[in-house]
């Protein structure tokens, strides 16, 4: 039975998305140290009305902004997060009926449009009083000069954030924030491989924490496995399945696609057994190695690891590798064995959404998460958008715990 009663809709989403407990962050002595993050995909208002045929069965009103706005800022307020990362954020509208809101709550925002005409990108805010903004960076996935893979305008932003502890001071270790939106196309994982392994590089960058340049001639050879990064929180919709080779290769640090057809990479039911088999040159990516670092860019040396610009490509081997130590704060199933779902609309569910963080750090802890729904939640529900939700996906939220030096 699907209910159509606002308020019932409301009380039933949530008891059904209740917080999940993973670790207890009082054996830390430092309370100020947890903090809340959620990554949303909040339906860009142009992309909704070019793809109507996804939402055939919605009532129309719920697909108006004037009406969706109000449910999207209403769900943003309530949910109250620290730190707040969206994707499909359509730059005008979210800035004239969403931001202001939330400016008044005591956010801090930092954007990043899609390149090409799309009025859409990411976003991400971060309560004022929990952090002190460092630096960001945009990263750009039109990068043909890198890849002949790299012609879409997807973006991702990453942002430096420095909590706020003891008696409302900084500590020694800052949080990186990255937030992504990659291709959709269910066929083209090779594309997809291609943007996570250019932002993996960045990331790399970004959140090192010990310099390895140098002036000299002999340039040190660092391995950049050994190096030490800041705590990372990674996420975004990846348009990728938990069980993905994609989503794997994030858990794992490495992967093998040789054999693997590019509608297999994102685990996507329209893609499975579709697309080409990947070609080992496609995944040489120029300036960027086998481990998915940098190996030289503006002509300064990015440290580029000694064991792995010696792995070369060939037919057989389509090995790749990143240098981070990533889990998922969310599990693929509930305890009873029943699929967890992030996105609805007319012709697909999944769960394609994802946060995951450096949960080997010795500074950043998982403590719990917000469960999702399952099939029977989302048929008792129906479609969405709808009177309580403002998007087709479903916010996944975590409360983690930077553990204080």
């Amino acid at each position: 039975m699907r209910l159509d009663n606002p308020v019932q809709l409301y009380n039933y989403i949530n008891k059904c998305r209740k917080w999940i407990k993973v670790w207890n962050p009082q054996s830390y002595d430092s309370p100020k140290g947890q903090f809340s993050l959620t990554t949303y995909n909040i339906l860009s208002q142009n992309l909704l009305l070019n793809h109507l045929y996804l939402y055939q069965d919605n009532i129309k009103s719920n697909l108006m902004w004037s009406h969706r706005a109000e449910r999207l800022k209403k769900e943003l307020l309530e949910m109250n997060s620290d730190i707040f990362c969206l994707q499909e954020v359509h730059m005008e509208n979210f800035k004239s009926h969403i931001l202001p809101s939330l400016i008044e709550r005591g956010y801090q925002a930092v954007f990043k449009q899609k390149t090409g005409p799309s009025q859409d990108g990411c976003s991400i805010l971060f309560k004022r009083d929990k952090f002190i903004f460092k630096d960001s960076r945009e990263v750009e996935f039109n990068r043909r000069d890198i890849s002949n893979l790299l012609d879409k305008d997807n973006v991702a932003l990453l942002v430096k954030l420095n909590p706020i502890g003891f008696n409302n001071k900084s500590t020694d270790t800052d949080l990186v924030i990255a937030n992504t939106h990659l291709l959709f196309n269910p066929k083209r994982g090779d594309i997809k491989i291609a943007q996570l392994r250019l932002l993996l590089a960045e990331i790399q960058q970004f959140a090192r924490t010990e310099q390895c340049l140098s002036t000299s001639a002999n340039r040190p050879q660092l391995d950049p496995f050994k190096l030490k990064y800041s705590p990372i929180i990674f996420c975004g919709d990846m348009n990728s399945e938990p069980s993905s080779p994609l989503i794997r290769f994030i858990k794992d640090g490495r992967a093998n696609f040789n054999g693997l057809l590019s509608g297999d990479i994102s685990g996507q039911r329209e893609g499975i057994q579709r697309g080409r088999e990947l070609l080992h040159r496609e995944l040489m990516l120029r300036g960027i190695g086998t481990n998915s670092c940098y190996k030289q860019q503006s002509g300064i040396y990015n440290c580029d690891a000694v064991a792995s610009t010696s792995a070369d490509f060939s037919v057989q081997n389509l090995a790749i590798e990143h240098v981070f130590k990533l889990a998922s704060a969310y599990p693929a199933i509930d305890e009873f064995g029943k699929k967890f779902y992030s996105m609805s609309t007319y012709l697909d569910i999944g769960f394609v959404d994802h946060i995951f963080y450096s949960f080997k750090h010795e500074n950043l802890r998982l403590s719990a998460f917000r469960q999702l729904l399952t099939k029977r939640n989302l048929n008792t529900i129906g479609t969405f958008p709808n009177s309580v939700l403002g998007s087709d996906h479903i916010a996944l939220s975590a409360k983690l715990t930077h553990v204080f030096a």
